[in-house]
C-alpha cells in the first residue's frame, strides 16, 4: 500500500467535518446549494467528504471570514476549475495535509474527553 493518502478517497462523515471545520450542516448544505462544493453519498444516502472536500471548505470558510462574498468565491472557484491559480491560497502537501487532520482529530478526540468528564 502507497503511503501517499488518497485525498480524493470519501470517507469522511459529515459529523466528522463539522467538527473538523467548525462548520454547521446548514453551513455545508449551503455552499453545495451555491455550487461551492460537492460531495459524495454512500450507498445509503448519506454525504462523505474527502480530504481536498475538507481543505475546499476550509479555504471557503477563510474567505468569507476574510470578507469575501459567496459570489466573489464562486468567481475564485471559477477561475480555479479553469486551471487559474490564484497566489492568495497555496495547496497543502500531503504531509501538511496528514499533519492538519492528525492534529485536528487530536483536538476533536480531546474535546469529547473533556465533556465526559
Amino acid at each position: 500500500m502507497s503511503k501517499e493518502i488518497k485525498r480524493d478517497l470519501p470517507i469522511l462523515s459529515l459529523q466528522v467535518v463539522m467538527a473538523l471545520t467548525d462548520l454547521s450542516a446548514r453551513q455545508i448544505r449551503y455552499y453545495e446549494e451555491k455550487k461551492l462544493i460537492t460531495y459524495h453519498r454512500t450507498d445509503g444516502h448519506q454525504r462523505v467528504f474527502s480530504l481536498n472536500d475538507l481543505d475546499e471548505l476550509l479555504i471557503i470558510k477563510e474567505m468569507l471570514d476574510s470578507g469575501e462574498t459567496i459570489k466573489e468565491i464562486q468567481q475564485y472557484r471559477a477561475k480555479k476549475t479553469s486551471g487559474y491559480q490564484t497566489e492568495t491560497f497555496k495547496p497543502v502537501t500531503d504531509e501538511e495535509a496528514r499533519d492538519i487532520f492528525r492534529n485536528e482529530m487530536m483536538r476533536y478526540l480531546e474535546i469529547g474527553k473533556n465533556n465526559l468528564d
